[in-house]
């Protein structure tokens, strides 16, 4: 198993039958891994492998990136809150309402053994995502354009982000300025 070094090389660790990858970027400055089981739906119904995905295969990545002596920025999410709030502060307990949050939560504590790996908790993200599964808003949008109700939740304070506003103060974790 090996963690790539140049460029920004898709990041793939091999799992057995699997593989783990397109969760993040490698590059000489550092990793960034965001997880690579997000839906909190989906992880409701398999908590087993939210586990799998998000708290081992994190830890695998935290480990191999701290052997190459890359820093790794891990992006969790907001929902390591209980969301009964409508916002939080870093010093805030982080009390997991549901399997997504409590996997991530998991995942913050494997990533935070290494000395110089950074989390990052980022709120729903909106705009333009990339891949298949889109961002909040690409969500809502595409199931109008089909004409289907889009599926919201009513018992959450939720504060959106655009995903543009996340790329620069990423990148400066990334270069290990901050």
């Amino acid at each position: 198993q090996s963690v790539a070094r140049s460029g920004t090389a898709g990041f793939g660790i091999g799992a057995g039958a699997g593989r783990l990858d397109s969760g993040g970027a490698v590059s000489r400055l550092g990793g960034l891994h965001h997880g690579i089981r997000t839906g909190a739906d989906a992880c409701e119904r398999d908590p087993g492998r939210a586990h799998e995905v998000n708290v081992s295969g994190t830890k695998r990545i935290a480990e191999l990136c701290d052997q190459a002596a890359i820093r790794l920025v891990y992006v969790s999410t907001d929902l390591v809150f209980s969301g009964e709030r409508p916002s939080w502060t870093e010093t805030d307990a982080a009390v997991p309402a549901m399997v997504y949050g409590r996997t991530k939560l998991a995942a913050e504590e494997a990533v935070l053994r290494s000395p110089s790996a950074v989390v990052v908790r980022v709120p729903l993200v909106g705009g333009r995502g990339f891949g298949r599964r889109g961002t909040a808003t690409e969500s809502i949008a595409w199931a109008l354009r089909e004409g289907r109700r889009p599926v919201l939740f009513t018992d959450e304070y939720r504060q959106p982000t655009d995903a543009e506003s996340l790329l620069p103060p990423l990148g400066t974790l990334l270069e290990g300025t901050s």
